[in-house]
């Protein structure tokens, strides 16, 4: 998570959309007061992109969102130090949300990725998101709305936006890109964002 997407969640929440719990600190005490206000429930992110490129390309590496406990909090002390760290409070997901956006059109599409314990995965993204199951989903009218507002705001015809549907059934934002990844959900036979981007365009294939 960059500092842009930072100005995302700060964004999103001044035009209504639920973010989660967040905190950027290099405090040991603040990560452990947010700890116990998350209810003990507490995700650490990359404060950029996540991904590591090593020297041999086979070898590189992508970091993941992953839950943390206080022995891990703990043990880890003497890092917090040395750099800005990013926490969340662990949302309880239903499911995640992958919502597209062109123009005015939206389509979600919500993603379930079970665990050994049969809940939401954390991060969907590991396994290179083996065993998911898609399903087209409509968003309440008031949640459109403000995704599109967001849009507008940054001046995008075309987003791709993370979210999920918590288990006390709230929309939470995560992150907006502009140039975000769809065509998977069309190979996998669940969308057709292709078609929606050409008449964007005013391209007629027919």
């Amino acid at each position: 998570m960059s500092p842009r997407q930072l100005e995302q969640l700060s964004r999103a929440e001044r035009l209504g959309l639920t973010i989660p719990k967040t905190l950027v600190t290099q405090s040991f005490e603040e990560v452990i007061n947010f700890w116990k206000e998350c209810k003990e429930k507490l995700i650490v992110k990359p404060i950029s992109h996540g991904y590591i490129e090593r020297e041999n390309f086979q070898e590189d590496t992508l970091i993941f969102t992953n839950q943390v406990t206080l022995n891990q909090l703990n043990e880890n002390q003497e890092l917090f130090y040395l750099c800005p760290t990013l926490f969340q409070e662990k949302e309880e997901k239903i499911y995640d949300i992958r919502v597209n956006v062109i123009d005015e059109i939206i389509i979600a599409v919500a993603i379930y990725s079970s665990e050994q314990n049969k809940l939401q995965a954390t991060d969907i993204r590991r396994n290179n998101m083996l065993n998911v199951r898609y399903e087209v989903v409509t968003l309440p009218l008031t949640v459109k709305d403000k995704i599109l507002e967001l849009c507008r705001s940054y001046g995008l015809r075309f987003a791709a936006i993370d979210m999920a549907l918590t288990k006390d059934y709230k929309y939470v934002f995560f992150e907006v890109n502009a140039n975000g990844q769809w065509a998977w959900l069309d190979l996998a036979g669940v969308t057709d964002i292709a078609s929606s981007l050409l008449k964007s365009m005013q391209i007629d294939l027919s």
